[in-house]
């Protein structure tokens, strides 16, 4: 088990080291750095919509159906107004955890 975790954690450092160490002297343009700016942006938008639009397996936009629809508005809506990630993280956080004790 030991050998097992060991492993994983070096394939995983590895899978980061490597890149950037094959990457450290090539050139790269202006344009492609302005790009990958945007990926994290661009992946975590990917993992949060999938995770609000989906419910059960099936594209759901009703929100008596699928709750997550109602806290990801509220966080939005917060997030807009109050430009503060803690306030958004508990007005969606506290939204969530009401329906779930109600519905």
């Amino acid at each position: 088990m030991t050998l097992f975790v060991v492993t994983l954690g070096l394939l995983c450092t590895a899978m980061r080291v490597v890149p950037a160490l094959v990457m450290r002297n090539s050139k790269i343009s202006p344009m492609v750095y302005k790009t990958m700016a945007y990926l994290p942006v661009i992946i975590f938008t990917a993992m949060i919509f999938t995770d609000i639009f989906f419910w059960e397996s099936h594209f759901n936009l009703n929100p008596l159906e699928n709750i997550k629809l109602i806290p990801a508005l509220v966080s939005l809506f917060v997030a807009y107004r109050f430009k503060d990630i803690i306030k958004t993280i508990i007005a969606g956080v506290g939204t969530i955890a009401i329906l779930y004790i109600f519905l």
